[in-house]
């Protein structure tokens, strides 16, 4: 085989690093020649396909987006670029179902590279880190957390406060040695409580901290009433007096307590890496996308059921 012949053939993957170059080669078949890549030397350009730059930070973004090798995503990009040069060479862009699989690469392609100019504007700012954390106050500054099983009686059972106080008394001597055993006594006491008349004793588990946000995920709080009787207990396993809330009146269980946590600056970063890099991307794509729409807006040709008749 001649040594052109040898070049079309194959495609050299080379990326720039402080220790040198990395070389690698790929068959590609007979491909164009113009699609041979060309090996760059320094700077932004890790790579050429034809007259197609593929930068070092597009590739060093795609690896870590993927979680692969930076070869294997410098191959990955040269692929995609070879395949849409011979795409284009064969007329395929011609066909309605090629040109959407190749407008899905093309977004994919500039998220990506949106991902890398993220991560070229240098380090996170605090503004940046605080806005990414508070969806995750739980693990990462989460205030003194308590557990534990009340029991309410509601405020259609007569007499219900005195009827409380009772219970408390009762409740106050059925305990155990740990969590599980103290819930269990705590809560067939206070299910097997007569009422003669209105709601039955309602027993219920709670985790919340100390502003009362719960911690279930369900961004429900506790009312501050029983968030202070439930604080005003000294240690697990300790009972609180009878607590009045808009429901009615409880007795607490305390169940376990555990101690506050304040992640560090470089925990949050570390931890929430990738969210950080969506949030900066999205604070670029989401006004890309508004003026786009504002300078061409999508028309729906189709009503809703023309769009949902198989094809």
């Amino acid at each position: 085989m001649r040594r052109a012949q040898r070049i079309t053939a194959v495609a050299l993957v080379s990326l720039v690093s402080c220790g040198g170059e990395r070389t690698t080669g790929s068959p590609t078949g007979a491909g164009p020649a113009a699609s041979v890549l060309h090996v760059a030397l320094g700077g932004s350009v890790a790579a050429r396909v034809g007259g197609q730059p593929i930068d070092r930070a597009l590739v060093l973004a795609v690896a870590r987006a993927r979680a692969i090798p930076v070869e294997q995503a410098a191959a990955a990009l040269i692929e995609e670029a070879l395949l849409a040069e011979a795409a284009t060479r064969a007329g395929a862009l011609a066909d309605a179902r090629a040109k959407s699989t190749i407008a899905g690469a093309l977004s994919r392609a500039l998220l990506d590279r949106m991902r890398a100019e993220a991560l070229a504007k240098g380090p996170w700012t605090d503004a940046e880190v605080e806005a990414v954390s508070a969806p995750h106050w739980l693990e990462l500054d989460r205030p003194e957390q308590r557990t534990v099983v009340h029991a309410l009686i509601k405020r259609d059972v007569p007499d219900g406060q005195e009827l409380a106080k009772r219970l408390r008394d009762e409740l106050a001597g059925a305990t155990g040695d740990d969590p599980s055993s103290s819930a269990k006594a705590f809560s067939e006491k206070a299910k097997a409580f007569k009422v003669p008349a209105g709601s039955p004793v309602h027993v219920e588990d709670l985790s919340f901290v100390a502003d009362g946000r719960l911690v279930d995920g369900s961004g429900g709080t506790v009312m501050p009433s029983f968030v202070k009787g439930t604080f005003a207990i000294p240690a697990p396993f300790g009972t609180s007096d009878v607590v009045e809330t808009t429901y009615g009146w409880h007795v607490i269980r305390l169940l376990e307590i555990r101690p506050p946590h304040f992640a560090s600056r470089a925990e949050r970063i570390e931890r929430l890496g990738p969210q950080l890099v969506a949030h900066r991307v999205k604070s670029s794509h989401d006004p890309m996308l508004d003026a786009l729409r504002a300078s061409g807006a999508p028309k729906i040709v189709g009503t809703d059921a023309d769009l949902q008749l198989p094809r």
